[in-house]
């Protein structure tokens, strides 16, 4: 009975109403510091605030639907310089414990 029910019911593909850009979800607010970095380092990129700006998503990320500001951070990390900072080891290594990456974490600290 099933089967025959199937058969006769047909769905039709999703098509929005406009060209417009469609927005599945709403973009998470940022602080007014985190605001100010992202204006710093559009105009001066430096890692001293890429790093600041990696841990305001790492802490922020830490709230209940705010998982992507952990990619946020890891490209921030990424576009570092200077690697071998305390500061960015630091970051670095809880971003991987965030990621249950364990291991990573203990050897960035070493």
């Amino acid at each position: 009975m099933l089967c025959l029910l199937s058969l006769s019911v047909a769905a039709a593909p999703f098509k929005p109403a406009s060209d417009l850009t469609l927005q599945l979800q709403p973009l998470l607010p940022l602080s007014t510091r985190m605001q100010q970095l992202s204006a710093q380092l559009g105009r001066h990129p430096e890692d001293n605030t890429r790093l600041e700006l990696a841990g305001l998503y790492l802490q922020g990320a830490r709230q209940p639907g705010y998982d992507d500001w952990f990619h946020r951070a890891d490209e921030l990390l990424h576009a570092v310089s200077q690697t071998g900072s305390v500061r960015y080891l630091l970051l670095q290594a809880d971003l991987q414990q965030q990621q249950h990456q364990f291991s990573q974490a203990m050897q960035s600290l070493n």
